[in-house]
């Protein structure tokens, strides 16, 4: 099987360059463009991992236990209901305070009491230009530096993403699982927008597609938690360091740096069609590292999710494997 996955994979570095030369009459111009694009974020995002190999998951942040033991849940809870913001985001709140954990509350009350939200629409021109040159449209953004959230689509989906960044951002240098150094070096970014959608849609029912290849993959890295409910913590917490240590119970540090870099281009680069292939190839390196884990109900887990991509399906499945053998046979 694992040998199955490999050839996969090394056939999917492919498929890039093919598509290029037989889509040339259609989409020539943004095709190739993209194709660069991607190539330089991908060496230049690299380069950035190379840079920050310290990241170390003994340091893991823990900024609300501190809180906690020193005021009671329910009083939290109580300051957090009595705090001032925006007349928009009152239901997000409400529906927040429901179905987030207490223990969460202390960044987001925190940020919240001092919250800005600015709208901007943007006009057609906008739009065509960025279709023209394939370039990554943005719905909404979060400010860390001045707790702003700017909307540029008055979209309930969109102001309840942000509001999630606004929530976990601990300081301005961390942002749920985006960790920013002070020299402009990020990692997490990717992961970050693929949870964020992914606690979007389960706690605001938000019916998005935004970061869809991101989103998946997040939900496999959840697997390698025995209490999903612990990464959702790490969260809320700033704490990046939290997934590497889990990730490190199975997996390298040098892979966990490639499967970051693979979600940040993924975040970043618009082309659907390298954008699927990059993610069957990122799926079936963790799904590489989650069978050394040895732990059936987590591997079970991580191949229900795997398997709803039916391309990845059809490869794990047996007709795949006789339809392989059978080419073999008729070779020789």
């Amino acid at each position: 099987m694992d040998t199955i996955i490999n050839t996969y994979i090394q056939f999917l570095t492919m498929i890039p360059v093919i598509l290029t030369g037989s889509m040339s009459l259609y989409i020539l111009p943004a095709t190739i463009k993209n194709f660069f694009q991607r190539n330089k974020n991908k060496t230049r995002n690299w380069k950035l991992y190379k840079l920050i190999p310290d990241i170390n998951h003994e340091n893991c942040p823990t900024i609300h236990k501190a809180y906690i033991s020193q005021k009671s849940l329910n009083t939290l809870k109580k300051i957090f209901e009595q705090a001032k913001y925006p007349e928009e985001l009152k239901e997000i709140v409400q529906i927040f305070k429901n179905k987030v954990s207490e223990e969460n509350f202390y960044i987001t009350m925190k940020n919240l009491q001092t919250i800005r939200i600015n709208t901007i629409e943007k006009d057609l021109k906008y739009y065509l230009q960025n279709i023209i040159t394939d370039s990554t449209m943005q719905a909404g953004n979060y400010n860390p530096y001045n707790n702003t959230i700017t909307l540029f689509h008055k979209k309930k989906d969109i102001l309840s993403h942000e509001f999630l960044h606004m929530a976990s951002t601990r300081d301005k240098y961390r942002c749920g699982f985006h960790l920013q150094t002070r020299f402009n070096q990020e990692i997490g970014r990717g992961l970050n927008e693929g949870y964020t959608e992914l606690l979007n849609k389960r706690i605001f029912n938000s019916k998005s597609f935004s970061y869809f290849h991101n989103v998946k993959i997040a939900r496999l890295i959840e697997t390698f938690f025995d209490n999903p409910k612990d990464m959702e913590n790490a969260y809320f917490n700033g704490n990046l360091e939290e997934i590497l240590k889990q990730f490190l119970n199975y997996g390298t540090k040098e892979e966990f740096f490639q499967i970051m870099n693979s979600l940040d281009n993924l975040a970043t680069t618009t082309s659907f069609i390298f954008n699927q292939f990059e993610t069957i190839k990122t799926e079936l390196n963790l799904y590489k590292i989650i069978k050394r884990s040895k732990d059936q109900n987590k591997i079970n887990n991580f191949e229900q999710i795997l398997n709803e991509n039916k391309l990845i399906k059809l490869l794990k499945s047996k007709k795949f494997t006789l339809i392989k053998q059978t080419t073999k046979s008729k070779t020789r």
